[in-house]
């Protein structure tokens, strides 16, 4: 009875102290991104010349990777392209943000790999960066922010 006691009133402690880890160059990146050009992507990804099946695809409905950067800090990644089909889900956080050069530095973990990716911040609102699902390529993509 004393431990629920407790958590009860810790729990609105946790919820102000999230609150408050709220910044402007923070909140930049918190929602939903979805990749450009998911066609290009595509084709690199079933490039195989074994295969008969037609490979020309188009931006609509060729695939998709969509990037959910939550307040809380909680990270998802969904890669539907070609036979990839997953998600995976863990954590980020902003390391820095340049005002100047328009870039954002932030730490991901996925599946207990913690990686760090440079973020570029294009002049029609999209982003540029290494998916933190692709650590191991250096292939920066475009990413548009979903509505």
């Amino acid at each position: 009875m004393i431990y629920g006691y407790k958590l009860a009133c810790l729990l609105p402690l946790a919820c102000l102290m999230l609150a408050g880890c709220s910044s402007p160059e923070r909140d930049m990146l918190i929602g939903q991104w979805q990749i450009e050009k998911a066609g290009k992507i595509l084709n690199r990804i079933d490039n195989d010349p074994n295969d008969s099946a037609d490979k020309t695809t188009t931006d609509d409905g060729a695939g998709r990777m969509l990037l959910v950067f939550h307040t809380s800090g909680e990270l998802q990644t969904v890669t539907q392209m070609g036979a990839i089909d997953r998600g995976k889900t863990g954590s980020w956080e902003l390391l820095e943000y340049n005002r100047l050069g328009e870039t954002s530095r932030i730490r991901c973990v996925l599946n207990g790999q913690t990686t760090e990716h440079q973020i570029e911040w294009l002049t029609n609102g999209n982003l540029k960066m290494v998916p933190p699902n692709m650590a191991g390529t250096l292939t920066k993509l475009e990413f548009r922010r979903v509505e």
